[in-house]
């Protein structure tokens, strides 16, 4: 048997290793995974929530999405907005059945520089969503025209 450690080369911290009964494996995990936080929002009017909004100079990247809502004449979108530039992300039709569904996300699905995540909905609909994200620091955070020339 060979042994081996991996340490990283700047600050020396090891990398993690799980013992398990069938031996120890090297433990991977996305950051998405490490520093995720979720917030829901449930509406039951016609009108627009905010679900998640940056803090400043920051932007919003999604890890998952779950709507659950009844069955009722009425769209919920859910977009990206900043109060001048708005892209959506789903618009939900309730008129022939209840949304119940989820979505993981995989790959880049990140908002630009103060873009918050909102709910809007076209009736008088009881819906419920949450948003899985993580924060990404004003330093990585684009503009909204450097974020739209690079989707």
């Amino acid at each position: 048997m060979v042994k081996a450690q991996l340490v990283h080369a700047k600050d020396g911290h090891s990398a993690e290793v799980a013992s398990t009964s069938l031996g120890h494996f090297l433990v991977a995990v996305s950051p998405d995974k490490l520093y995720s936080s979720f917030r829901s929002a449930t509406r039951t009017l016609a009108g627009t929530t905010a679900i998640v909004t940056p803090r400043s100079g920051e932007a919003i990247a999604l890890t998952d999405i779950v709507v659950s809502g009844e069955k009722k004449a009425g769209t919920v979108t859910i977009q990206f907005a900043d109060g001048v530039n708005t892209v959506v992300i789903c618009a939900i039709p309730l008129v022939d059945a209840p949304a119940n569904f989820s979505i993981p996300f995989m790959g880049r699905w990140a908002g630009w520089r103060g873009a918050r995540i909102d709910m809007v909905t076209t009736a008088d609909i009881a819906i419920t969503i949450t948003v899985g994200y993580t924060r990404i620091k004003s330093q990585n955070a684009q503009s909204y025209a450097t974020w739209d020339a690079e989707r």
